[in-house]
């Protein structure tokens, strides 16, 4: 191979090279669409452009050619370097905010635009000479203005120094150290290729006065850069896209094996075998297609089979990561208690990630516990060593995710060390708050903790950026769902504080409800033998007060006969409440009974009624009674307790109907039975009293107000009487417009 031959191989494969690597970052910044990325992409487009102008200045076979090369060497390499200058700035989207790379920025574009404006002004015959074009060999051409030259020369060194710079800005900002490594590798190519492209363009140009060595600076500066840039994407894993490189080799590879096939079918077997001496005519060119439509269908198989190739040699350890994200997603939904979440979480990143083990340390208040996978069962405390030194690499760093294979070592030698000793490649810190000192000194005086920690890989192999970023990822989510574990346990905790509060207040509730059901079987006792003895002097009194009212004892005069009216009328009444306290000791007792006979319901209320109607005239009250002559003269019945229920009703209305008011009583047959009705215009019942009037020992307020001395007995027994024979309680009423009291019984 002859010297110009190697140099437009070697020009061609920088070409090749440099386009390849743009091609790979493009489809990257399509997905992601990050602005130093694309400042990439335009620098491998003009960098391609000058490895093109040199190629055409070297060997173009007309001035024109030659004078198209002579544009392209010189104008895209200005463009070069300020698009290096732009990528430096703003690496990973970390804009260098320098006034010294505003100034020297602002200054390049305007000296960029000044040369390429001088240049196509002045034209290349000011500063090249076109000696000869050589068809078989390099081109001659003489730079004629060294001193415009110069300038160039000027503008591409303070471009470099200010790109360097820039470069050592942002070395300084990255934290990370696998970052740090990154941008190594892309510094290193930017500078290398810089360097040899000024020494061989630039130096040695305006030290012999040819151009006869542009091609090493092309050639030499876009291979180095092609190379160290295709190294740090697959090895560095730069940009995050290997992938994609693996893919398209894999798609490479099978393209080229379709067309070795073809060619192979078509003139190695198929062409010699059938036709040996024949040309390439109709039948061939037929021959041709169909073979070419067999290889076609047999390229879906061969690419399957180079992808599962290039998966089985680069991506065996390797993992989905939105598979892996809406996995552990899942496990945080799935999730309640701080356990539940470690199991989950610990299978997840056991399935994706690969590490040997899994350790979370949680310490909130009174809750603290360490969940080992290596372990069968939870530790009930916490060690603080690990997880406060992580809260204060985490604030200080504004980074959760350490992997201490890269951590700095001398900054966090305490940290570093507890890592290593336990044997944990990765620690993620699961506090909450942001960088800042007050949120720093809350977190450590707070005492709480929490962290997770990862052992190794169990392929031997160290984190990279894709765990980088799954787990910053991660971290975010599981410091939430934490939150709603812990609030969980606490909810835990205090149902278990309070259940035990509950048991200790029921202990003590069911005591003194023995007690207080002792003293309310004292309290029935007493009533129901005070009752007892009661009834006796009770209707003694009523007796006597009776002979003196029939004059039987003497003739009374008018006060005389007042005063023992009133004995008798308030004896029958302490006679009814006494009949009161006993039914409710009875039903307390469990012995209340309906004792029911033949009774004249219609003689039982005529009788009742006409003991009432001198305290109707006293009180001024309309007495108007209606008793229906179809009811049977015998209804079963228990006598004395209808009897209680009929003068509860009255009394009732009697006492709550003001002077000139009136008191409807009726007693009728209906289809249903027997209903009686006492219905008055009184105070009436407030609604909001209305559904507890028959409870015991209610009454409602205005009634209250107007009899203080009641019992709210009277009420709740007619309904336990009326309910005991099977009937019903009527009741209608409207405040301050009166009441309609009443019961529905059998009429058999």
């Amino acid at each position: 191979m002859e010297a110009t031959d190697f140099i437009k191989l070697l020009l061609a494969i920088s070409m090749l090279s440099i386009s390849s690597i743009s091609f790979f970052v493009y489809r990257h910044y399509k997905v992601v669409h990050k602005k130093f990325l694309l400042y990439f992409i335009t620098y491998t487009f003009f960098a391609f452009l000058w490895s093109m102008g040199c190629y055409l200045t070297l060997f173009g076979n007309s001035e024109v050619w030659v004078t198209i090369g002579l544009y392209l060497f010189y104008i895209p390499p200005m463009i070069v370097l300020y698009l290096m200058l732009l990528f430096s700035k703003h690496y990973d989207d970390r804009n260098i905010r320098s006034q010294i790379a505003k100034v020297g920025q602002l200054l390049l574009v305007i000296s960029m635009l000044c040369l390429t404006i001088w240049f196509i002004d002045t034209g290349v015959s000011s500063y090249f000479n076109i000696q000869g074009i050589q068809p078989n060999g390099l081109n001659t051409i003489i730079l004629t203005d060294v001193k415009q030259y110069s300038i160039y020369s000027y503008y591409f060194t303070v471009s470099s120094l200010l790109t360097y710079y820039i470069l050592y800005l942002q070395y300084k900002k990255i934290s990370e150290i696998t970052e740090k490594k990154k941008f190594k590798l892309i510094a290193a190519a930017m500078i290398i290729s810089s360097s040899v492209g000024a020494a061989t363009n630039l130096i040695i140009p305006q030290a012999t006065g040819y151009m006869t060595t542009i091609w090493i600076g092309s050639s030499i500066s876009t291979l180095a850069f092609g190379t160290i840039s295709f190294y740090s994407i697959v090895w560095g894993r730069l940009f995050e896209f290997r992938t994609s490189v693996f893919r398209a080799v894999g798609y490479s590879l099978s393209i080229a094996t379709l067309v070795g096939l073809y060619s192979l079918m078509i003139y190695g077997v198929i062409v010699p075998i059938l036709y040996p001496e024949a040309k390439f005519d109709r039948t061939i060119f037929f021959l041709a297609v169909f073979t070419m439509a067999s290889t076609i269908f047999l390229f879906n198989k061969i690419r399957i089979l180079f992808n599962l190739l290039t998966d089985k040699l680069f991506f065996k350890n390797n993992y989905d990561l939105p598979k892996f994200l809406d996995e552990f997603n899942q496990a945080l939904i799935n999730s309640s208690d701080v356990g539940d979440l470690a199991s989950s979480i610990f299978k997840v990143m056991g399935d994706n990630i690969k590490t040997e083990f899994f350790v979370l340390i949680v310490k909130h208040g009174n809750f603290e516990v360490t969940i080992d996978s290596r372990k069968q069962e939870s530790i009930q405390e916490a060690d603080a060593k690990i997880p406060l030194s992580l809260i204060n690499y985490h604030f200080k760093n504004s980074n959760r995710v350490i992997f201490t294979d890269f951590m700095n070592k001398e900054r966090f030698e305490g940290l570093y060390q507890s890592l290593s000793e336990s044997e944990v490649a990765a620690a993620i810190d699961l506090s909450e708050g942001s960088k800042t000192t007050s949120s720093l000194k809350k977190a450590l005086a707070s005492g709480d903790f929490k962290s997770m920690l990862l052992g190794p890989k169990r392929s031997g192999e160290s984190y990279n950026a894709q765990d980088l970023d799954a787990l910053r990822i991660i971290s975010k989510e599981l410091v939430v769902g934490l939150q709603n574990a812990l609030r969980f346990e606490e909810i835990k905790l205090f149902n278990l504080e309070l259940q035990h509060k509950v048991d200790l207040a029921t202990g003590k509730l069911r005591d003194q409800n023995k007690k207080l059901v002792l003293a309310d079987e004292l309290k029935d006792d007493f009533l129901s033998i005070a009752s007892h003895q009661m009834r006796t002097p009770i209707s003694a009194i009523n007796g006597y007060a009776s002979i003196l009212n029939s004059g039987d004892a003497g003739k009374l005069n008018k006060n005389q006969q007042k005063f023992a009216k009133i004995i008798e009328e308030s004896t029958k009444k302490l006679s009814y409440l006494i009949n009161d306290f006993l039914t409710v000791s009875r039903l307390k007792s469990g012995k209340f009974s309906i004792d029911k006979a033949d009774t004249n319901i219609k003689t039982l209320l005529k009788g009742e009624v006409a003991g009432l109607t001198t305290q109707f005239k006293a009180k001024d009250v309309k007495l108007i009674v209606s008793i229906d002559e179809k009811i049977p003269d015998t209804v079963k019945v228990d006598e004395s307790k209808i009897r209680q229920v009929m003068m509860n009703f009255i009394d009732n209305a009697l006492y709550y109907t003001p002077p000139k008011g009136e008191v409807n009583v009726s007693l009728k047959k209906t289809p249903q039975g027997i209903v009686f009705e006492v219905k008055d215009d009184g105070i009436g019942v407030p609604k909001e009293d209305q559904h507890k009037l028959f409870g015991k020992m209610f009454r409602a307020g205005n009634a209250q107000k107007m009899r203080p001395d009641g019992t709210g007995l009277g009420l709740y027994l007619a309904k336990k009487v009326i309910l005991g024979h099977g009937g019903s309680i009527i009741f209608k009423s409207v405040e301050n417009e009166g009441s309609t009291f009443g019961f529905r019984i059998s009429a058999r």
